[in-house]
């Protein structure tokens, strides 16, 4: 079966979870969770069978599967799950275990998690991509290679192929038989070979998908979505999405530096517009920083991110920011406002900041595009280098907050180079305070309030998931999770 991924979401440098910065579609299908998370939002067991919490919540015991092997034959067991914890303090998503103090493996399938402090979202972290559990054995055998050349897993596929930024080409695992209650199949997969596909260019995507040259593609181009409702062997299949799309400025450079000219850039950025003329009124206009179905998101009208081109034009002249030649373009010191605007080379990001370079000349911003790859834009902004830039997460947790502005990750994921000292304490409080899920809720939306009016990122679009399906693809009646490549693989057929 081959596989295409959204466009809008492609691009990783590896397949370790414990160094992915960004999750993708092949992990799912190679590795497991000690817990997975239903679209429903309940908790379901995977490699740990059930577990326990403690009346004061500093103690949990998880209990695990039996006869669980990793591809290369190892066993999976608490030891395992000890190390793994330890690995991850080490790893980009380090923050998902800060609240484990400790980790004891009290017989061979029973390991207790003792807690720093009480943490309302552990069961969110250990169902999360970042938190899948790769092979000790494989790690410490191809050390850096782990990743790119091999990836070892508990998956119900194994790895056989990888080219960069083009396709992974995976293999059943003839051994799978512990699947979730996600899944009626419980294992082996059903499908022999799993090719899951880059592709850059929206219409590539469509003519594949109509030909038969791919199954199923993930995220349906927008502008071929009613064309493709039309084609009797395409079904297409929508589910909640958890993406937004945003733009960023870098605030440690001028003049992002200033909050007026921060907030003039936001405002100038017609979300209405974009969903209308790019998407095809699919999805809907993002106002803030979270995806909309999370409580944390749900903030007072002052604090939404609206369109409102006089009152931008406005700031920037509060600024100091005239137009006094009369070409359009702003100037202050005798320097006119030209700025760089980065985006990833495909074909969604580019139609979507073609639009925004429009918006911003009307505010009298001359930005010019630059288009990377995937892999060039990443090491870029490790370096600090952007300015404006476009880009997009997948994530439905308010946690998704601390990633982008804890400003102990300039650059990368912080691309807003946001560092504030109140912001970084409302963040701790947030990540560390809360006892109770209604507490976590409450030190969320007042850490998401706070950076809404700092305005370090203009939110843009938030888009739905929509899978287009051959009809030779033989789906589950019920689909209870966020990736086709997660426990629904492994009820998926073709004729």
């Amino acid at each position: 079966m081959v596989f295409v991924v959204d466009p809008a979401g492609k691009g990783t440098a590896t397949l370790n979870p414990l160094k992915i910065n960004w999750g993708t579609s092949a992990l799912y299908a190679l590795y497991d969770n000690l817990i997975e998370v239903g679209l429903d939002g309940k908790y379901y067991p995977a490699l740990a069978s059930s577990w326990e919490m403690s009346e004061d919540t500093l103690t949990w015991i998880f209990y695990l599967k039996e006869g669980v092997k990793f591809h290369d034959g190892s066993e999976f067991n608490a030891d395992i799950v000890k190390w793994f914890i330890e690995e991850m303090r080490k790893s980009p998503s380090d923050y998902m275990v800060q609240s484990i103090k400790s980790v004891t493996a009290e017989d061979h399938y029973t390991v207790t998690f003792h807690m720093e402090y009480p943490d309302p979202n552990l069961l969110y972290n250990l169902s999360s991509v970042f938190m899948k559990i790769p092979s000790k054995e494989a790690i410490e055998k191809y050390g850096d290679d782990f990743g790119i050349k091999y990836a070892v897993g508990t998956g119900p596929f194994m790895f056989d192929k990888w080219i960069m930024d083009d396709r992974v080409i995976l293999k059943k695992n003839p051994d799978f038989k512990w699947g979730t209650e996600l899944s009626e199949n419980k294992g082996p997969a059903k499908i022999d070979r799993l090719v899951i596909r880059e592709m850059a260019e929206e219409v590539t995507v469509f003519m594949e998908l109509k030909s038969g040259g791919v199954d199923i593609t993930e995220g349906v181009p927008d502008i071929y979505l009613e064309k493709i409702k039309e084609d009797k062997n395409i079904d297409v299949v929508e589910i909640p999405g958890s993406r937004l799309y945003y733009l960023a400025m870098n605030t440690q450079i001028e003049p992002y530096t200033d909050i007026k000219v921060r907030k003039a850039i936001c405002l100038a950025i017609n979300q209405e517009e974009i969903v209308e003329h790019v998407f095809m009124n699919v999805g809907k206009p993002a106002h803030t920083y979270l995806v909309d179905q999370l409580e944390e998101s749900k903030v007072p009208e002052e604090y939404k991110i609206s369109f409102n081109l006089d009152k931008a034009k406005e700031l920037m002249a509060e600024a100091g920011w005239k137009d006094t030649d009369g070409d359009g373009i702003l100037e202050k010191d005798g320097d006119k406002f030209v700025a760089n605007l980065w985006i990833e080379n495909t074909s969604v990001f580019r139609k979507v900041a073609e639009v925004v370079q429009e918006q911003l000349h009307k505010l009298g911003v001359d930005a010019k595009i630059t288009q990377y790859d995937s892999i060039t834009f990443s090491d870029k902004l490790k370096k600090g280098e952007q300015e404006l830039l476009i880009r997009l997460y997948g994530w439905d947790n308010a946690d998704i907050l601390e990633w982008y502005f804890n400003s102990e990750r300039m650059g990368y994921p912080n691309v807003a180079m946001w560092k504030d000292e109140k912001s970084d304490e409302l963040m701790d409080k947030a990540m560390t305070k809360a006892a109770t899920w209604e507490e976590r809720v409450k030190y969320f939306t007042d850490y998401h309030e706070y950076l809404l009016a700092q305005f370090p990122w203009a939110p843009i679009y938030l888009p739905p998931v929509n899978f287009g399906i051959r009809k030779e693809v033989i789906m589950p009646p019920v689909i209870n999770s966020k990736r086709l490549t997660g426990p629904p693989i492994l009820d998926i057929d073709i004729e």
